[in-house]
């Protein structure tokens, strides 16, 4: 009889304590429905409300949810102790602290809907913001979830003592933890160095070095430990965020987007400057690339067999600066090659003419050829060739090879003898000069060779029509398409607003450093801001 009392004692208890924990978990599902209603017609005026009423509805409810199990589930008066009992309220306790890990762990995503509606209404601010909340989220988040754990584990009667030497030993652990774990913990602290520093941002234009190549690429994302570069041809380059904050790189858009670039061509030495200035200069004004800002023609080397001639110009944007140097590049070899081709770069070759004797003449053969020389060039060489027997020369009567050279010889200078007596100047013998062995020809028909036609003409009008009536696809890659338009946009920078911004912040540190930061305006010293500044943020 007192078993069966024993039991159905038991069974009123658990359903005693059933019903406490499922009411109590109704009352905190109310309770929650009922502020988010609240939540949902009070976000209609803020949009910040309502970003956080949509981020932690989930586990704001989940949380009431538990938080109710478990008031109704200690209130219930039922004298139970079993081990059971205490591990079923055990469980409860965790649920409520990993419900709350939850919610905290979702109110951090505010902060990029916060960047996010500033980003619409202020983009001054908008990319140094993004930026910032980004890596701030994740910090955000990781202390969250490190947090939760602890909190968790200190539940455990068994864990707390652990725990508690372990908490206490932090410095020997942070140690052990730092030489584990240097490179991650090194990226994570850069990310947060770059974040708050402003060195980049979300929308930069830097070059880096990939794999011992320059490559240019725009600051695609900006995380905790990584840096994605979304490079020219649409590739996306990841970089450790201690690359930025150990290694030199360059910001194209730091303080501005607009650029000089600069066109090297290579011409021969008798280059026509002033004209290649004037080319350039009408270039670059019928070309809408060029912002009208500088540029200029130089030469800048003369070394080996041209000179170089560099142009140096101007544009708004990395991507227009590309096009243009392309560009002018193009145009001004077409026009070399028109209207100078005599200045084009060529090589000077001089031959060289080299006899080969493979006959071995012996020192005797050298004397009997000498004694023919001297005979040759005497004074008596003016004479008739017949008047020299070449019957009567000793070396000729053993060659008749050297018989036939020697007649050849005296017969050649016979008649250069009577040339010079024909064409003798009537006047005075004059000396030569020095312009007498050179020869400046500057005639381009002359010179250009296959290059240049003898009688230039104009251009082919059909041939010229044809030229005019292509739409110039395919000339420019960040200019005349959607996709070139597209490409040009990404590598403008993060915008004038950004970059006048980063000026003001450079100019308000160098006052703040003199101890000259202007007085606050009117209305904010008494802490009361305009009514206009005041709407705004709260929304």
């Amino acid at each position: 009889m007192e078993n069966t009392d024993e039991v159905v004692s038991h069974a009123i208890n658990l359903m005693a304590l059933l019903g406490w924990t499922v009411g109590g978990a109704a009352v905190g599902v109310a309770v929650a429905v009922v502020i988010l209603l609240l939540t949902l017609l009070l976000s209609r005026r803020s949009r910040t409300l309502n970003a956080f009423r949509r981020r932690t509805r989930a586990p704001f409810l989940a949380t009431l949810l538990f938080v109710g199990a478990l008031t109704g589930y200690s209130l219930a008066d039922v004298p139970e102790t079993s081990g059971l009992y205490l591990a079923v309220k055990h469980g409860l306790l965790l649920a409520v602290i990993a419900c709350l890990g939850w919610f905290f762990y979702a109110s951090c995503g505010l902060l990029q809907d916060v960047t996010h509606a500033r980003l619409r209404r202020d983009a001054r601010d908008a990319q140094r913001m993004q930026t910032q909340s980004q890596v701030l989220q994740r910090v955000l988040q990781t202390i969250v979830v490190i947090a939760t754990l602890v909190v968790m584990l200190l539940t455990f009667p068994a864990a707390r003592a652990p725990l508690a030497s372990l908490l206490g030993a932090a410095g020997i652990v942070s140690v052990v933890t730092g030489l584990a774990a240097q490179s991650t913990l090194g990226n994570m602290f850069a990310g947060i160095q770059l974040a708050f520093t402003d060195a980049i941002r979300v929308g930069d234009t830097v070059t880096v070095s990939v794999g011992g190549t320059e490559e240019v690429g725009v600051i695609e994302e900006l995380t905790l430990t990584y840096v994605v570069l979304r490079i020219w041809n649409e590739r996306r380059v990841l970089l450790p965020s201690n690359y930025f904050t150990g290694q030199a790189f360059e910001n194209w858009t730091r303080t501005g987007a607009d650029q000089l670039g600069k066109v090297e061509i290579h011409f021969d030495w008798p280059v026509p400057m002033a004209q290649i200035r004037q080319e350039v200069q009408r270039i670059l004004v019928e070309s809408e690339l060029w912002d009208h800002r500088t540029w200029n023609v130089q030469m800048t080397d003369s070394l080996g067999t041209s000179a170089t001639v560099r142009v140096v110009l101007s544009a708004a944007t990395p991507g227009d600066r590309w096009d243009l140097e392309c560009e002018v590049r193009e145009k001004l070899v077409a026009w070399a090659c028109r209207e100078i081709p005599w200045a084009l770069p060529r090589l000077r070759t001089v031959p060289e003419e080299v006899h080969v004797v493979n006959r071995d003449v012996s020192d005797q053969r050298v004397a009997e050829l000498a004694e023919d020389l001297q005979r040759i060039t005497a004074a008596n060489s003016h004479q008739d060739s017949a008047e020299i027997p070449v019957q009567d020369d000793a070396v000729a009567a053993r060659d008749p090879l050297h018989a036939a050279r020697l007649r050849a010889s005296r017969r050649k200078a016979k008649q250069a003898r009577r040339r010079s007596v024909l064409h003798r100047p009537a006047g005075p013998p004059q000396a030569p000069t020095a312009l007498d062995s050179t020869r400046v020809i500057t005639d381009p028909t002359m010179v250009a060779g296959d290059l240049a036609p003898a009688h230039r003409s104009t251009p082919d009008p059909t041939a010229t029509a044809s030229l005019a009536d292509t739409d110039g696809d395919g000339t420019r890659l960040y200019s005349g398409s959607a996709d070139a338009e597209a490409r040009r946009a990404l590598f403008a920078g993060p915008g004038e607003d950004v970059i006048r911004q980063r000026e003001e912040t450079i100019v308000m540190q160098a006052l703040d450093a003199r101890g000259q930061i202007p007085p606050p305006p009117e209305g904010d010293s008494d802490g009361k801001r305009p009514k206009a500044q005041k709407e705004t943020s709260d929304d």
